[in-house]
C-alpha cells in the first residue's frame, strides 16, 4: 500500500466522506503552512521557485463518467441500508462465484522465486472478496470457479507502475491458491415494512431506489469532476519549471501534515505507534517512511507553489478574510458535523492551510473552463 500524497484538509474530508469526491483535487497535497511569522505563501515572491509553463489551450483525455446500473443501485441498498439484516453463510455446495468472500492460502512467485509479501505468512489465511477490486488485475478472476481444497496456479501482470512495490511493475506473476472456505453474503427483499423497521427515510423500496440512484449519478458526477481537475492539473504541473528548492518552511509543514495524516489513519486501524503501522501497511522502517515523506512533502511544496503562481496569473488570488470566512462557513455545511465554528476548522488545519485549499479549488476550476476535455473510448472487450 503506497503511502497516500495528502494533507490535513484532505484526511477530514476523507473522515467524513469516503468513496468518490474525497477531495476537490486528488493525487496532490494542498498544504500551505503557517511557518515562521510572516512566512506563509501570501508572502513569497513565487516566480523564485517556479517558472510557469502552459496552462491554457491544453487538451486532456479521461475515461468517461460512470454510467449507474440497476446493479450498483441494489449493491448500495444492500451494503448501506439492509447492512443490518446482512446474513453470512459457510458455501460448502457449488465454487466460488463473484460476490464470495473468499478465505485461502497464497505464495506468489516471479520468475519461480518468492517475492517479498508474496507468501501467506504462516498459519494466516487471507481473505477477498470476488469483484470488488482490491487485487491486481486478473487475481480475482483467477479463483472464480475454485472448489474448497483446490489448489491452483493464478497468473498475473502486475499492473505498470505499480506503487505498492515499483521493483515489481509490469512482471509476470504466478499465484498459487490453495481455497479453504468460501462465504456468502444474503440479504433480505426489500418492503415498505423492512423500511419502516430500520427507520429508514423512505416509505417506499420505489422511493428508496430513484434517491439511491440519483446520490450515485451526482457522486460519479463528481468522481468525473474531480478525475478532470486531476487530469488538467497533472497536465499544467508538467510544463512547469522548477527553479529552486521550495522554502523550508512550507516543506517541514507538509512533511509535518503528512505524518499527522498518517496518524489518523493508524488510529482508524487502532494503531497508536506510527512506526508500528506503517512496518504493517507500508512495509517500511521508520527511516524509510521518514525519506519518503520528505520527498513527498518537498513535491508537495513545489506543487503548493505552483498553484499559487497560477492563481496569481489567472488573477484568482485574491481572498478577503470575509470571503475565507464563507467558503470556510460552507466547508462546515458539508463537513457532516466535523468542524462546529470556523475557529475550530482555523484551529485545526491552519488558516493559511485553508486559504490554500481553496485556491486549489478555484484553480483546479479555472482549469476545466480554459482547456479542452476529451474522452477516452471505451476499451475493446
Amino acid at each position: 500500500m503506497p503511502i497516500e500524497r495528502y494533507g490535513k484538509m484532505e484526511t477530514k474530508k476523507r473522515a467524513k466522506k469516503t468513496g468518490v469526491a474525497a477531495a476537490m483535487l486528488v493525487c496532490i497535497s494542498l498544504l500551505a503552512a503557517c511557518g515562521k511569522k510572516n512566512e506563509t505563501i501570501e508572502s513569497l515572491d513565487t516566480s523564485k521557485y517556479v517558472t510557469l509553463g502552459e496552462y491554457s489551450g491544453m487538451t486532456v483525455n479521461v475515461d468517461a463518467m460512470q454510467t449507474v446500473t440497476d446493479e450498483m443501485v441494489e449493491n448500495y441498498l444492500n451494503t448501506r441500508l439492509l447492512a443490518s439484516h446482512m446474513v453470512t453463510t459457510d458455501v460448502t455446495d457449488r465454487p466460488v462465484q463473484n460476490g464470495d468472500t473468499v478465505y485461502y492460502e497464497c505464495v506468489g512467485r516471479v520468475d519461480g522465486e518468492i517475492f517479498a509479501g508474496g507468501s501467506t505468512p504462516e498459519g494466516e489465511q487471507w481473505n477477498t472478496v470476488i469483484g470488488a477490486g482490491g487485487m491486481i488485475p486478473g487475481f480475482e478472476d483467477g479463483i472464480i470457479g475454485m472448489e474448497i481444497g483446490e489448489v491452483r496456479d493464478v497468473p498475473c501482470t502486475f499492473p505498470d507502475p505499480y506503487e505498492n512495490n515499483p521493483d515489481l511493475s509490469g512482471k509476470e506473476a504466478v499465484f498459487t491458491i490453495t481455497l479453504r472456505s468460501i462465504q456468502e453474503k444474503t440479504y433480505p427483499e426489500l418492503t415498505a415494512e423492512l423500511l419502516a423497521e430500520i427507520n429508514s427515510s423512505y416509505a417506499t423500496p420505489e422511493e428508496a431506489r430513484a434517491a439511491i440512484r440519483t446520490l450515485l449519478e451526482n457522486d460519479a458526477q463528481a468522481a468525473y469532476d474531480d478525475n478532470v481537475r486531476s487530469a488538467l492539473l497533472s497536465a499544467f504541473l508538467s510544463k512547469c519549471e522548477f527553479t529552486a528548492d521550495p522554502p523550508s518552511f512550507l516543506v517541514k509543514q507538509n512533511e509535518e501534515a503528512f505524518k499527522d495524516s498518517i496518524l489518523s489513519l493508524a488510529s482508524m486501524y487502532g494503531y497508536t505507534d506510527i512506526t508500528a503501522f506503517v512496518q504493517a501497511a507500508y512495509g517500511m522502517t521508520e527511516e524509510q517512511f521518514n525519506e519518503q515523506v520528505k520527498q513527498i512533502a518537498s513535491t508537495a511544496a513545489q506543487e503548493t507553489l505552483a498553484i499559487e503562481a497560477l492563481a496569481r496569473a489567472a488573477g484568482i488570488s485574491e481572498i478577503s478574510q470575509e470571503d475565507l470566512d464563507a467558503e470556510a462557513e460552507n466547508y462546515i455545511a458539508d463537513s457532516n458535523g466535523y468542524y462546529e465554528t470556523i475557529d475550530a476548522l482555523y484551529e485545526d488545519v491552519g488558516r493559511d492551510t485553508f486559504r490554500s485549499y481553496v485556491i486549489s479549488v478555484r484553480v483546479g476550476e479555472w482549469l476545466a473552463e480554459n482547456n479542452t476535455v476529451e474522452i477516452n473510448e471505451p476499451a475493446a472487450d
